[in-house]
Parts: C-alpha cells; sequence; structure tokens
C-alpha cells in the first residue's frame, strides 16, 4: 500500500529559492503551507517519468544522500514514485484504488488518476 499525501508530496516541479529553515514558501489554494516545491497542479508536466528520487540534491550543493539512506526516497518526485508503485501493482496483478469524496478529485487525485491509466494498471 503506498499513499502520499500532503506532508509527502515533494517533487521534481521545484521552485528556486528554497529555504531550508524549515519555513514553508508559501500557501497552495487549499491555504496549506508548502515546503519548497511547487503547487501540485495538473498542469505540471511531470507524470512520474522524471526519474528524480532526490530533489534536495538538486537544490544544495552540500547534501549527501547518505544523510537519508534509511528512507532513500524521502526527497523523491512524489510522482516517480507514485509511478513506481503503481508499475509494481501492476507486476503482480495488483490494481489501484482512489476515492472520491462529494467535492470532487484533488489536484494531486487527478494525477495520480492520468498516471494509473498510463500505466494500465
Amino acid at each position: 500500500i503506498h499513499y502520499p499525501n500532503v506532508f509527502s508530496k515533494m517533487f521534481c516541479g521545484l521552485k528556486s529559492g528554497i529555504p531550508l529553515n524549515g519555513e514553508p514558501y508559501d500557501l497552495d489554494a487549499a491555504r496549506r503551507p508548502y515546503y519548497g516545491w511547487s503547487a501540485n497542479t495538473p498542469e505540471h508536466p511531470c507524470r512520474g517519468d522524471c526519474g528524480v528520487e532526490c530533489w534536495m540534491r538538486d537544490t544544495d550543493p552540500g547534501h549527501c544522500c547518505k544523510t537519508h539512506e534509511h528512507h532513500p526516497y524521502c526527497y523523491g518526485c512524489w510522482r516517480c514514485i507514485f509511478r513506481r508503485q503503481l508499475q509494481k501493482a501492476k507486476d503482480v496483478g495488483g490494481c489501484m484504488l482512489q476515492l472520491e469524496e462529494l467535492g470532487g478529485l484533488g489536484d494531486g487525485q487527478v494525477v495520480e488518476r492520468e498516471m494509473a491509466r498510463l500505466v494500465a494498471v
């Protein structure tokens, strides 16, 4: 089971000038803070095929990925990680289950649904 959430949805669509002090970069449309990644919208072209396993490596020249070996994808593009999980599910005959609330799908869910169609799971 894999379920990205607002706290783990960092991705390859980084904005420049990322604060490394833990302060929110900005607020998304739902007024939730996001930390160093662009707003998570379906318009961003990444569909999990970016291969970004550590965006921190690209934003902090002094970053060493060995500092998070215990959780290798903690700075990974959520779309890349999610697509990898979709492929794993497909490989063993699994499926993707997605719940839709009364307000409809959120932006991230729209991207997840599109990736599931691309992977054909």
